[in-house]
């Protein structure tokens, strides 16, 4: 994965340099914006969701805008927009279009990066006019950067004395880390909409919607009705319309993507319950009969050297 090697070194080359430079102007949060205010689109709005993991966006070259809250917002590279949990935002595409590598120098481009025990999983999106071009999820393996994301969430949210100091630092450790914390070789995450199509056309609004919802929510118990009501489609016209455009159900297709996430957790040093509860599953007995149903063997056995 060349692209992620690429978005670590523009970290370690560009953005720490000029955190240490300006401080914390470099950095904002849903409660201190430091980019402009754009003016919504009149004839479109995303799907904004909130994550309930932790998230940042590393503004890596030109000027882009996200969602953040209710309003569209234009940063300048490099900038790292903080996103804390249950924070409502969007990257702001109207088509995505995924890609299996991106180049920073192709145009506006910025990483995001979501926290969970077992390390980020990070991706790049290039805003290019109606288009948003994206990568899928890879892992960054460092386990730390979880708890200084939650202490400076802490050190924002308190504001106790001397608070910027150690907000400073903190954003600074998690950068460090990322910058150089190991890729787990070979792993995705999830195949996308287009892969399930039997037809190779571009996928429907609503497929790709649905792939990018169930990435940043598979691993919460989740039902059909609830994923309907998160995307504001009935949950018989989602239940036709994934059937049709992909030959399986929604619900089996959740499966897979939490199937696939269990095979990269295995290759880290987590027990086999705390990977099943990573990805969905609240019953590791369960969870063990359906990845044995898909992978032919069970979690024990796949994680053993061959």
């Amino acid at each position: 994965m060349e692209w992620v090697r690429e978005v670590q070194a523009e970290i370690r080359d560009r953005v720490i340099p000029a955190l240490q430079r300006d401080g914390l102007e470099r950095v904002s949060t849903p409660r201190a914006l430091r980019g402009r205010v754009c003016k919504p689109p009149d004839a479109w709005r995303p799907i904004l969701f909130p994550h309930v993991q932790p998230e940042i966006c590393c503004f890596l070259r030109g000027n882009s805008a996200v969602w953040v809250e209710d309003q569209p917002v234009e940063f300048v590279a490099p900038h790292v927009l903080l996103i804390p949990p249950n924070t409502t935002h969007g990257d702001g595409w109207r088509v995505m279009e995924k890609r299996s590598s991106l180049r920073l120098a192709e145009g506006p481009t910025r990483a995001w990066v979501a926290f969970y025990p077992f390390g980020v999983i990070v991706g790049l999106s290039q805003p290019m006019g109606k288009v948003t071009r994206a990568t899928r999820g890879c892992i960054l393996a460092d386990r730390r950067v979880l708890k200084a994301m939650h202490d400076l969430a802490e050190e924002l949210a308190q504001r106790p004395p001397c608070h910027e100091t150690v907000a400073y630092a903190l954003v600074l450790e998690i950068l460090g880390r990322l910058a150089r914390a190991p890729l787990l070789p070979g792993l995705e995450l999830h195949r996308t909409a287009t892969q399930l199509l039997s037809n190779p056309a571009t996928p429907p609004a609503l497929i790709s919607r649905v792939e990018e919802y169930l990435l940043h929510h598979y691993q919460e118990p989740l039902t059909l009705a609830e994923i309907a009501a998160a995307l504001q489609v009935s949950t018989s016209s989602l239940r036709h319309q994934f059937k049709a455009a992909t030959g399986r159900s929604v619900m089996a297709y959740l499966t897979e993507m939490r199937v696939s996430a269990a095979r990269s957790l295995l290759q880290l040093s987590l027990p086999v319950a705390d990977v099943s509860s990573l990805v969905g599953f609240s019953d590791p007995a369960y969870f063990g009969r359906i990845f044995r149903r898909h992978v032919g063997v069970s979690p024990s056995e796949f994680r053993a050297p061959r």
